[in-house]
């Protein structure tokens, strides 16, 4: 028998830190509470709970926006948000690359997660019955905003610029900017 920690929708991850932090006598303010939510989307109920209790070590009553930096990000999904604002919102794309860096996330890993996506992409315009309904559900909203041409460009010129980066004949993070312009 194993023990499973249930993924969480917004509302219920919402609703589960709100409690958390409650039960410890934690209060945050509205906008911390939603870059909490947004930092803690992605998780499991077991690493939320193990998140908040950094928070709730720190002996504060009430959170601030700096306290925040105890919690780990969850790379993938914020990489998964990087390609969702590259396509929707550049200005947001490019604060949130900005933060990946900070966090010190590796240029490759970036590199890496937006492949992943870009083959799902993949899959879900030819083999759509190959990825799990969690997953399609995702991606479907994902392929509304990118046409299947855009995403053989799109596969193209990460290809390139994974080249040109290990190459050493562009900046990273010049490089990765540049590729969010295409988005």
């Amino acid at each position: 028998s194993s023990i499973s920690f249930p993924a969480l929708s917004p509302k219920e991850i919402s609703n589960f830190i709100e409690t958390q932090l409650a039960g410890n006598g934690i209060k945050v303010q509205s906008d911390v509470k939603v870059e909490l939510n947004y930092l803690l989307s992605g998780f499991d109920t077991f690493t939320i709970s193990n998140e908040l209790k950094k928070l709730a070590q720190l002996n504060n009553k009430e959170i601030q926006t700096a306290d925040l930096a105890v919690i780990t990000l969850n790379s993938e999904a914020l990489i998964w948000d990087l390609v969702d604002l590259g396509v929707t919102n550049k200005s947001s794309a490019f604060k949130l690359l900005e933060k990946l860096i900070l966090n010190d996330v590796q240029v490759q890993q970036i590199i890496g997660f937006i492949a992943s996506q870009l083959r799902q992409l993949i899959s879900y315009y030819y083999l759509p019955g190959s990825l799990p309904p969690f997953m399609r559900s995702k991606i479907s909203r994902l392929a509304g905003k990118i046409s299947q041409n855009k995403l053989h460009l799109l596969v193209s010129k990460l290809a390139d610029l994974d080249i040109a980066i290990k190459s050493g004949k562009v900046e990273p993070r010049v490089g990765l900017y540049l590729y969010l312009l295409i988005l």
